[in-house]
């Protein structure tokens, strides 16, 4: 190993020694250029690479925060005025729990929340109190939208509407949220997670359709739609592809298990209607009350009675004697009820009609035999596979109100242009970051640095001049070796210029040789 270092020492040695001052001159200079070239990129590399800390900050807060950074020897950087300030992307976190302890900042543009009540005021009333609980919902609220991780910053404003007594009058409140978001730009979900906690804590009458959110770049995240059907059309749809896109993975899951690729579209016909059935069923009758009525009569007569002898001018049919009468009378009266039961049923919209499924799938392939080369010959799906596929992705898919329908399809796929698709994730925003730009940068400038020496190596590299090269004496020629010398050149260059004066004089020579 030694030897070999010292032969690889001797060489370069001996490679400078032939080498000419404008060749070591130049190299000089570009190894000179390449330690300053590396030098600037280890420094650069070393500074540290600066991140925001806190924005639209007040100058009172600015100042006491940049205070304890010189105190704690953090560099910072100032910018819009004082109102931002950046410092090492490595201590913000130190930076951020210590500012923390200390209760600074104490809003950073945040506005006050449910503390404005901590504090009495006699001469308030209750428009001062309605407006101070507006104030303090806002403020929760921009807490809350910090708190996410992609919001840097956010600005609340809500119109709340007065209370009517009737529902009919009542008037909905708005709210317009501006953010400020970190890394690109937002996805679905995090634009609903958003909406979804403005609309459930900027108030009772405040709804997604009353709501604005603007980036401070100026790009809507969400507006008010025209219309209802417009923003239930929206919904609609993204039900339909989750629906059909759920279905689908279940069956492609179930049939790559079987080693077979596929091909599935689902398409689903869902009804949207809603439904409200009420059915009314009478039961036996059920005594609820009875009522017993009972009257009793009785009547008693005697003789009549008179002075004496007034009895005989009395005819005698007309005597009456004495008669009793007795009536008794009993009424019994029953009340009953018929029950009944009351079911309604309430069927809302999204109920699936019918599923219709195609699926293209893979069939088999044969052997080749001994010798043959080429693609496997491909064996197409018996009818007995293809109603077994039928039957597996009909109980995959589930039914609706009418039975699944499913149409399966015998394809050979071609491997060599199959592209598997594979989930990407995103684009990290770290790769922008100052730290991945910074390792680029030295690679490109060492990169750069190599080709530059090597291109000024390879002009350096030169023979060595005609000073510097051994003198060799030419013996004179004699007169004959002198003449076929200038023959021989004068051929060359003949057979050269004029190549077919050459073959016409050759083909003469060989005439004359052979008579």
């Amino acid at each position: 190993m030694l030897d070999f270092f010292r032969q690889l020492l001797a060489g370069i040695v001996d490679a400078w020694r032939r080498l000419s001052i404008n060749a070591r001159v130049q190299i000089g200079l570009v190894g000179l250029l390449t330690i300053a070239l590396l030098m600037g990129t280890v420094y650069m590399g070393s500074q540290p690479q600066y991140a925001q800390l806190y924005n639209r900050l007040e100058m009172d807060e600015s100042s006491q925060i940049v205070a304890w950074l010189a105190e704690n020897n953090i560099p910072y950087q100032l910018k819009d005025g004082g109102q931002r300030i950046d410092i090492s992307a490595k201590e913000i976190s130190h930076a951020k729990v210590s500012l923390a302890s200390l209760n600074l900042p104490k809003s950073q543009g945040v506005a006050p929340g449910f503390e404005l009540f901590n504090t009495r005021d006699l001469m308030s009333n209750q428009y001062l109190q309605n407006v101070d609980y507006t104030r303090a919902v806002m403020g929760e609220l921009q807490r809350q939208l910090n708190s996410f991780d992609f919001i840097r910053n956010s600005s609340v404003f809500i119109r709340e509407a007065p209370e009517q007594l009737f529902s009919s009058q009542q008037k909905p409140s708005e709210a317009s949220v501006i953010l400020d978001v970190t890394g690109g730009p937002l996805s679905k979900s995090q634009v609903k997670a958003v909406l979804h906690t403005i609309s459930s804590f900027g108030g009772a009458n405040l709804s997604k359709n009353n709501i604005v959110i603007t980036k401070t770049d100026g790009t809507p995240l969400h507006s008010p739609v025209a219309d209802e059907f417009a923003s239930l059309a929206g919904d609609k749809l993204d039900y339909k592809v989750a629906l059909e896109s759920q279905r689908e993975q279940k069956i492609r899951n179930g049939i790559k298990q079987l080693g077979r690729n596929s091909i599935i579209n689902v398409s689903a016909d869902i009804d949207w209607s809603s439904e409200s059935k009420t059915q009314k069923e009478l039961g036996d009758k059920v005594a609820v009350s009875e009522m017993i009525t009972e009257m009793i009569s009785e009547t008693a007569e005697g003789p009549p009675e008179g002075a004496p002898g007034a009895t005989a001018n009395i005819p005698e049919a007309t005597v009456s004697g004495t008669s009793q009468t007795s009536l008794s009378e009993s009424e019994i009266i029953n009340n009953f009820d018929i029950p009944e039961t009351l079911t309604t049923t309430v069927t809302g919209p999204g109920r699936v009609n019918k599923f219709i499924v195609s699926a293209i799938i893979e069939g088999n392939y044969g052997e080749l035999a001994d010798g043959e080369e080429g693609s496997l010959p491909y064996i197409p799906l018996t009818q007995e596979e293809i109603l077994n596929f039928t039957q597996i992705i009909s109980n995959a898919v589930g039914e609706g109100k009418l039975p699944t329908e499913v149409v399966v399809f015998d394809q050979a796929f071609n491997l060599n242009q199959m592209v598997v698709a594979s989930a990407v994730p995103g684009v990290s925003s770290s790769l922008f970051q100052s730290r991945w730009l910074t390792t680029v940068l030295q690679g490109f400038l060492v990169l750069a640095a190599f080709l530059v020496i090597r291109l000024f190596m390879r002009r350096a590299m030169v023979l060595p001049t005609l000073e510097e090269q051994e003198t060799v004496e030419i013996p004179e020629l004699s007169p004959d070796e002198q003449r076929r010398h200038d023959m021989a050149a004068e051929v060359e260059r003949l057979s050269q210029e004029e190549p077919e004066t050459v073959a016409a004089l050759l083909r003469t020579w060989m005439a004359m040789e052979e008579k």
